[in-house]
């Protein structure tokens, strides 16, 4: 687990500008008018040279100084071949950008706030699912994307196709289409052909408030027809409706620009952050799916009571979180970690040397510290976190 923070802190160089705690607009103009574009393209190399560096280094202090040339040469050689292996070894985790040939079809608009998920099928097809968000033409008011596209990765590059389907509705399930909703997607069978994305909060097109309800987008990729169908999430047996178990009361308010994050167990996602509209929250809570055989799922949320001396992060909004397995705890266990957002006024949050994780084992906040400040990336919003497994290691990209 710390290996994964530390490697976020390297991945990810401070820009040249200095950082000033003002507002998000004075803030985005100060990242946006820098001349630092700090970008590393293969991290192998970046690796190999600062080995290098570092041998060089010991190499010229050390006493060796006095061997015969051929013995100097035989050492630069042997540790040359050890980098040239640590590359190799390295090179199948490096992540390359690469541009692919557009894929036939009407692709998706450029948007905000939107969401979008992968399902993974058994069978090594991928499909994206890209839909809600919102869209600003010119310098008009940004109205909300009412669209569905999904695209079928895997094999070859022909009859790739963008698809624009039309989701049917179950009873209840009106304002589907949100900007800023705080969204999750769970797998309902092990083959990867079906699954629910849960939706919570968010603008819709006619609201002056994000809302406070959810709406559930369920995918079952085994039908050439009516694939997508979006249901209503409702307290009480309601008819076509998903039923929420919560009491009113113990259920989050309204929300947009909060996060909702699996716990790696696809029943299980931890909601944090967000704002009503006007004050930023920090309220934690639990959403659990129970699925039972032919029926549809029901839905519960948990608020966190935090525990005496136990580290919570402030609130924030337009932060980022990922979950990731804990080294720590026991198999199967996960861990949650946030990063960045605005607080109230619009001001960066700044948690310095502190990472912020919620083990899902124990159901508490902790605070991992750093010892080098200059290690972590500087705050931002609205940026992305992805964990890559196969070298335990957070990736940030983006915000400002």
């Amino acid at each position: 687990m710390l290996h994964a923070l530390l490697l976020l802190g390297l991945l990810l160089s401070p820009t040249t500008a200095a950082v000033q705690r003002s507002s998000h607009r004075d803030r985005a103009h100060q990242i946006l008018e820098s001349s630092s574009d700090d970008f590393v393209n293969d991290r192998s190399k970046v690796l190999a040279a600062a080995n290098r560096g570092r041998l060089a280094s010991a190499s010229s202090s050390s006493s060796s100084s006095s061997l015969p040339a051929n013995a100097k040469t035989e050492r630069f050689l042997e540790r040359s071949a050890a980098l040239l292996d640590q590359e190799a070894a390295l090179a199948p985790f490096c992540p390359r950008w690469g541009k692919i040939d557009a894929p036939a079809g009407e692709a998706p608009v450029p948007r905000r706030g939107g969401f979008a998920f992968t399902m993974r099928a058994a069978n090594g097809v991928a499909r994206v699912v890209v839909g809600g968000g919102e869209r600003r033409d010119g310098g008009g008011a940004p109205r909300i994307l009412k669209k569905l596209r999904f695209l079928a990765l895997g094999g070859s590059q022909a009859g790739k196709k963008w698809i624009n389907p039309s989701p049917s509705r179950s009873a209840g399930a009106d304002k589907v289409w949100r900007s800023n909703a705080a969204t999750v997607w769970m797998p309902t069978d092990t083959a990867g052909e079906k699954g629910e994305m849960f939706l919570f909060g968010g603008m819709t097109s006619d609201a002056t408030a994000p809302a406070n309800n959810a709406r559930v987008l369920a995918v079952d990729a085994t039908k050439k027809d009516g694939m997508f169908e979006w249901f209503a999430v409702a307290a009480g047996a309601q008819q076509g409706s998903m039923s929420l178990t919560s009491p009113s009361t113990s259920a989050p308010q309204r929300l947009q620009r909060s996060t909702l994050t699996n716990f790696g167990d696809d029943t299980r996602a931890l909601l944090f952050g967000g704002d009503d509209g006007t004050t930023v929250q920090g309220g934690t809570w639990v959403l659990t799916r129970t699925q039972a055989d032919n029926a549809l799922s029901s839905w519960s949320w948990a608020e966190h009571q935090a525990s005496v001396g136990e580290t919570v992060p402030t609130g924030r909004t337009g932060h980022a979180a990922v979950s990731f397995p804990d080294q720590k705890g026991s198999e199967g266990s996960m861990v949650v970690m946030i990063f960045g957002g605005q607080g109230q006024g619009g001001l960066a949050v700044d948690d310095g040397a502190t990472t912020f994780l919620f083990a899902t084992e124990t159901s508490t906040w902790k605070g991992l510290q750093r010892d080098d400040v200059d290690a972590v990336p500087p705050t931002r919003e609205g940026h992305t976190m992805t964990y890559m497994p196969e070298d335990h290691a957070v990736y940030l990209y983006g915000g400002w």
